[in-house]
């Protein structure tokens, strides 16, 4: 079902109501197949460095946003797409 998904132009919302699936149990084989593609992230930790930036972002404030060492920024509003996310940070890791 994961690679019918990864294989899909569709979604997660949408891939789970064709396949009447919630996102919850899509979002676990997700999660599931990258932790045994790349075992090492399962359990990996990032030290973080909390900062105060004293700008104001894209999301108005209200979202979250991460500054990698290299200066790139990810950033979203507080009502983000979670599935969206999740795919964006597959493709980071796969990097």
């Amino acid at each position: 079902m994961v690679a019918e998904f990864l294989a899909g132009g569709m979604n997660q919302e949408e891939f789970c109501r064709s396949h009447e699936l919630s996102r919850s149990t899509l979002s676990r084989y997700l999660q599931k197949r990258r932790n045994q593609e790349r075992p090492e992230l399962a359990t990996q930790l990032v030290p973080v460095k909390l900062v105060d930036v004293r700008r104001k972002s894209v999301s108005g404030g209200t979202g979250l946003a991460v500054l990698l060492e290299n200066g790139r920024r990810i950033e979203v509003g507080a009502s983000f797409d979670a599935g969206t996310l999740a795919r964006l940070l597959a493709v980071m890791e796969r990097a």
